[in-house]
């Protein structure tokens, strides 16, 4: 399979500024209209409503993430491909992971080396 064609914004991330956008003008009319922030929390309120903010904008970009994948494993489930765990894509770039494997097979013969040392290195 190969990988879809670039897009210089998908679905998701159209979604995810959207509704970033929303929630932010939302939040801040609380804030400014609302809450009482300052009040209750002194000198820290503006510490506390920008921790909320980012909250509000992970939400967001979190949003927009799954309507993707959700969107890309309909078009490979409408493909005939076995996607109703996993996305199927294949990777772009697999250089990190054969580093890790390499890695990873040399700290283990390492650890037999220590454990056993008279044993012969497979």
């Amino acid at each position: 399979m190969k990988q879809p064609k670039f897009r210089w914004i998908s679905i998701g991330a159209a979604t995810a500024v959207l509704t970033w956008i929303l929630a932010s003008v939302g939040f801040g009319f609380y804030v400014a209209n609302f809450s009482s922030y300052n009040k209750t929390y002194g000198s820290l309120a503006g510490v506390i409503v920008f921790l909320l903010w980012l909250w509000i904008t992970n939400l967001a970009l979190l949003f927009g993430a799954e309507l993707d994948a959700e969107i890309e494993r309909g078009r490979e489930l409408q493909a005939g491909l076995p996607s109703e765990d996993d996305i199927q894509l294949p990777l772009r770039d697999r250089r990190v992971i054969e580093k890790s494997e390499t890695k990873d097979q040399k700290e283990r013969a390492e650890a037999r080396a220590i454990r056993d040392p008279e044993a012969d290195e497979p």
